[in-house]
């Protein structure tokens, strides 16, 4: 688990979407063996006016999950993300937190080996966010590679062992998640 740090702008995104090909580099070499499940913050791939099972459908297939599987998975899925009673209300009647919970869910289901995951629990409750955490630290998750971004810290704290600290897109330090993210944080500090 892969912690990536930086204040906004400073080209984390970017470096996710370069790695999962959505944008190609202007320099440098990457080589990526395997093409990674990407969970961002947006809603990409959701569509409004489909109900909530449809739209289960669609983000399994962007997530490269196999239908027959997803489809002996739906009800796991619906109550994973505490959806089951709104399964066929469109998804555009949802809350934020209510999409994101539903992302989530669909997301915990891929088998790839390979995840990023940015800044994915901004719109999740405290308690679903507790399920992601304990979620994260389990088989199979806990085997997984995974590049992570967030503004919290303790959470990059708690999942990651490694950093990287990203700032106007030039890495400023790598290393060991604690050390490299305080010193972060005493960047910030206004003196």
């Amino acid at each position: 688990k892969i912690a990536l740090i930086g204040k906004n702008g400073s080209g984390k995104t970017t470096l996710l979407r370069i790695l999962a090909g959505i944008y190609s580099s202007t320099s440098g070499a990457l080589d990526v063996r395997q093409k990674p499940a990407i969970l961002f913050r947006s809603l990409a791939g959701v569509f409004p006016d489909l109900p909530v099972i449809d739209n289960i459908y669609f983000l399994g297939t962007i997530y490269g999950i196999q239908r027959d599987y997803l489809s002996r998975r739906v009800e796991e899925v619906l109550e994973c993300a505490e959806l089951g009673h709104l399964k066929f209300c469109p998804m555009k009647d949802l809350s934020s937190g209510q999409k994101q919970r539903l992302i989530l869910s669909i997301f915990f289901e891929t088998k790839n080996d390979f995840l990023i995951f940015d800044e994915s629990l901004s719109a999740v409750d405290y308690g679903f966010g507790l399920k992601v955490e304990k979620r994260l630290k389990a088989d199979p998750f806990s085997c997984r590679t995974m590049i992570m971004t967030s503004h919290s810290a303790e959470f990059l704290r708690r999942h990651c062992r490694t950093a990287i600290w990203l700032d106007e897109g030039r890495i400023r330090m790598h290393g060991e998640v604690n050390e490299v993210l305080e010193q972060y944080e005493q960047s910030l500090k206004i003196g």
